[in-house]
């Protein structure tokens, strides 16, 4: 019942919203956006919840939930929430990816969690990008088991979000507002609405029109 992939290629002031994506590998994918368009172009990822990766009944460990590959300008990745629960610690697989150049671009107010071992960012070359105001929630790698956050150039590998944050090569200071292991509270493993019963996650105001919670009214 629900879209496996979005997919846009060489287009121009794309919006992604709204929307419960169950993928195979990939959740929302986007290739050169806005290269081609004018300054005034931009694009929105926001409010879409990434979950449930699998191959018919199967669940896969190939899991690629935001993809910004080469050369994506002024997108905006707002309010949205991305759930992993791949076994493979390669950095082939992500949460949220930007390869090269996302020049204009903005990531802010998503939730990122990895249940397992699933690596939650990685950047390369990311100079023009802007992150804050996000949660990363890593339940399971208290004893930092795991590399989660990838970076390059230089090439640096961190286990958590303060060792992240000292990355600052081609993307300058990030993610000072963000938080670090806290607990959105979903209503259950499988419903990733969050629970009205706590208090809300406070983040910042960015304009959108509308900042739902998708499939609940």
């Amino acid at each position: 019942p629900y879209p496996k992939l979005f997919r846009s290629y060489y287009s121009r002031s794309t919006w992604i919203r709204q929307n419960t994506i169950q993928p195979r590998y990939y959740g929302i994918y986007m290739y050169r956006e806005n290269y081609y368009g004018g300054g005034n172009d931009s694009s929105e990822i926001n409010n879409n919840l990434i979950y449930n990766f699998h191959s018919g009944s199967s669940k896969v460990d190939q899991q690629c939930g935001i993809t910004l590959y080469y050369y994506n300008y002024r997108v905006n990745v707002f309010h949205n929430t991305v759930v992993l629960d791949g076994n493979s610690n390669s950095t082939s697989y992500y949460a949220f990816k930007v390869y090269f150049y996302p020049t204009g671009s903005k990531v802010r107010n998503n939730i990122f969690v990895t249940y397992n071992a699933t690596y939650l960012v990685y950047l390369y070359y990311p100079s023009g990008l802007t992150m804050d105001n996000n949660l990363y929630y890593y339940p399971n790698n208290a004893s930092n088991s795991y590399n989660l956050f990838y970076c390059y150039y230089p090439s640096t590998y961190s286990k958590d979000l303060a060792g992240f944050r000292n990355y600052t090569n081609y993307l300058g200071t990030h993610d000072m507002n963000s938080m670090a292991d806290v607990n959105p509270h979903f209503v259950s493993t499988s419903d990733f609405h969050l629970d009205a019963s706590y208090p809300p996650i406070y983040t910042v105001n960015l304009g959108l029109a509308e900042d739902v919670e998708i499939g609940r009214a």
